[in-house]
Formats: structure tokens, sequence, C-alpha cells
């Protein structure tokens, strides 16, 4: 719990630092094209699978695979509309570089629809394990 979400924001940080990501900005989304939907529904397929194919303790060539294609699938879902980010961590680092600048951010569509799409799909993958491992 705790210490994983301090390392996603520790690494988000770290990578904004040494990837010279400063000049990034999240995208400005149009509140006609659902930005806040698509960010929600890319985020949930993506931890879904993570959450289904970590615990089935499949072979880790099939978990790499999965959460692969999940990811892809969750940046394809959601580019058009907000730009794929689908991780709140990120998001955050983001946030207060556009912050920092002075541009407005939409703590909406980058932190809470992932937080919440993360939460009920990790509670939808515990409720469908069929040996309640999840």
């Amino acid at each position: 719990g705790r210490v994983y979400i301090a390392a996603q924001l520790a690494g988000a940080f770290l990578a904004l630092g040494l990837g010279g990501l400063l000049d990034r900005r999240l995208p400005r989304v149009d509140p006609a094209v659902n930005a806040f939907w698509f960010e929600l529904l890319g985020t949930a397929l993506f931890v879904f699978v993570v959450v289904r194919v970590v615990t089935a303790k499949l072979p880790v060539a099939a978990t790499a695979l999965g959460i692969g294609v999940a990811l892809t699938v969750g940046i394809a879902v959601t580019m058009a509309s907000s730009g794929g980010v689908l991780n709140p961590a990120i998001a955050s680092v983001l946030l207060v570089g556009d912050l920092i600048r002075g541009r407005s951010v939409q703590l909406l569509t980058y932190l809470v629809a992932p937080l919440v799409a993360a939460v009920v799909a990790a509670l939808l993958a515990r409720f469908l394990s069929p040996d309640g491992d999840a």
C-alpha cells in the first residue's frame, strides 16, 4: 500500500528530473471529449488485468504479455482524449509542473479518475477471482 504509492511517486519525480521532462505538460482536455471517462476506463482495464495476471500466478512471459497488451490498449483508448497518462503518480508530477508554471490543472481527469478506476478495478478483480486470491 503506502510503500508502493511512495515508490511510485519517488520514481515519477526521479523520472521527471533525470528524463528532462520539465517541459512536458499534460494535454489540455476538452470536457466535450469526456477525458475523465476515458482515463477511468483505460486505467480500470489496465489495473484489472494487472491484478488478475499477477494473482493468477501465470508464467512470467504470460504475465508480462498480458500487462503489456493491457497498457497498450489502455493508452490507445485514452490517447486522443487525455494523452493516455493512466498513472496518477506520473500525473502528479506533471500537475506539479503545471502548477509551478501557472497553468491550470485538471485534477478530476488525471488524479481522481485513475484513482477511482484503480480501486474499483482491483475490487472487481478480487470479486471475480475464482478462488478469492485477488
